[in-house]
């Protein structure tokens, strides 16, 4: 193998390990911007849902979450049980299949403050 191509596999590989969420990472991620996501997620448009179809959430959980109003107070149960749950990944998931990958890029990019380049030649 070339130096090159043993040089890019490690870049992806260090890559995939900072964008995985995995529980450290993710705990870190999403304390540092829990109030983001608490003001902008849409737990209307199938999150819930989709929580619930892949055993994130239980159904009294999902309930829990619905009775709170107004919406940032829904996301904040919803955080509340990720975070207990550890369930990091599972919400960024969720998040990608709703059509809120602005959200999950805000994440990845850590608020905006990194951009990952990536030249595979």
């Amino acid at each position: 193998m070339s130096q090159n191509a043993s040089s890019t596999e490690a870049v992806v590989i260090q890559l995939s390990q900072e964008t995985g969420m995995g529980t450290t990472s993710g705990k870190r991620m999403f304390d540092q911007h829990r109030s983001f996501l608490q003001e902008r997620m849409d737990p209307d448009s199938g999150l819930l849902d989709k929580l619930l179809a892949n055993k994130t959430l239980s159904r009294i959980e999902c309930n829990d979450i619905k009775d709170h109003h107004p919406f940032d107070r829904r996301n904040d149960r919803l955080l509340h049980y990720i975070s207990l749950k550890k369930k990091y990944d599972n919400l960024i998931d969720a998040l990608r299949d709703n059509r809120q990958t602005h959200l999950v890029n805000y994440l990845l990019g850590n608020g905006g403050a990194e951009i990952i380049v990536l030249c595979i030649s």
